[in-house]
């Protein structure tokens, strides 16, 4: 009765069942939540941390703060935060202010951890921490220890997968991820990390068959579209590769894509309408790939080998300087300007790049 009296826990409960953002972003403006109790708290932080909203998501750190400070000996409150901070610095650029992010999460998931030894819960989200940190046998360890209490964890088998593929163990990468998938058939990321490494091996055909399998259970995931585009130019099967990039180009599934990931599906359809000979389309594929990344020289050598198809040498040997600028290490970009200098009759200037190519391919072996 005395919960259903207070205007402030009414008013949470109506804007959670009805995830009321706005009204949540109004309790949450109203500090400092001591009469509430600890559990109230940490469900409103919560709540606003799984918006996604990076405003939202400083909303949530500072309730979760809020709450951890009144309740030390909280275990939500400690999980919860140290969690949300987890996902806020995985957004941050590798940095000072990213690391102490982590930093932060792991102590509060140290202190959930140490509240509930038994929980496998915090030992799973320090395996993140530390896997975000770069520190793959840490974040082994800590996965191992989180499935010695919770077996059929299958999140925990596919990202302790992950720390030994980034730790040079394949083997046991591969373990891992067919764990986690008889665990969980339907669980879309263990089908993608297997298929890498297939596609790493150049087992295009078990890798597309993975990609295929990650796509079916989530259409969203970009890069499963990316790399199974990928594999299919690598078997020449080009028509099939440019449906693939230009599904994930027009958007359909409504996906945020940042401008690193357009870049990738431009620049790779461009590659297939090259391999094609449909070099208008790869030229404009390789215009927009450059508006949005000009410092990359990759789109830049695709548009000069168009150009060098169509005989336009000028165009063709700006573009290799370009890409040279962007790239002065790869010896196949002297070697294409080479070329196009020696079409164009310039043959002193094409034995010049010839010889730099050769002095690149040999410091390189």
């Amino acid at each position: 009765a005395k919960c259903d009296d207070d205007p402030w826990r009414n008013a949470f409960r109506t804007a959670l069942a009805d995830q009321q953002r706005r009204g949540l972003l109004d309790l949450a403006a109203q500090p400092p939540f001591e009469n509430q109790p600890v559990f109230i708290v940490t469900l409103l932080g919560r709540r606003l941390g799984e918006s996604g909203v990076l405003h939202e998501w400083r909303e949530a750190e500072k309730v979760l703060r809020a709450s951890q400070w009144k309740h030390p000996g909280d275990f939500g409150a400690n999980l919860f935060l140290g969690y949300h901070l987890l996902q806020e610095a995985k957004q941050e650029t590798p940095g000072a202010q990213r690391n102490q992010l982590l930093g932060d999460a792991m102590a509060y998931l140290r202190s959930a951890a140490a509240i509930r030894p038994r929980s496998a819960t915090p030992l799973y989200h320090l395996g993140n921490v530390y896997y975000e940190r770069g520190q793959f046998a840490e974040a082994v360890r800590y996965y191992s220890e989180a499935l010695c209490h919770d077996s059929q964890l299958f999140s925990a088998y596919n990202n302790r997968g992950n720390s030994h593929f980034r730790s040079g163990n394949p083997k046991a990468a591969l373990a891992d991820f067919n764990q986690a998938i008889e665990l969980n058939p339907s669980y879309a990321l263990p089908y993608y990390n297997r298929a890498v490494i297939a596609h790493d091996l150049q087992r295009f055909g078990d890798a597309i068959r993975d990609y295929e399998e990650a796509l079916r259970w989530d259409p969203d995931h970009v890069q499963a579209r990316l790399q199974r585009g990928r594999c299919l130019v690598r078997l020449r099967r080009y028509g099939d590769a440019i449906a693939d990039f230009t599904f994930g180009l027009e958007n359909r599934t409504g996906v945020r894509m940042d401008d690193g990931v357009r870049y990738e599906f431009l620049y790779e359809r461009g590659v297939a309408y090259l391999s094609t000979e449909k070099i208008a389309h790869a030229i404009d594929d390789c215009d927009e790939a450059i508006r949005l990344r000009p410092r990359l020289a990759r789109a830049y050598n695709i548009r000069g080998l168009a150009y060098h198809q169509t005989k336009d040498y000028g165009r063709a040997i700006a573009d290799f300087t370009k890409a040279i600028e962007c790239d002065p290490t790869w010896a196949g970009h002297f070697e294409n300007r080479g070329l196009a200098y020696r079409a164009q009759g310039n043959s002193s200037a094409a034995e010049a790049d010839f010889r730099q190519a050769k002095a690149l391919s040999n410091a390189n072996k």
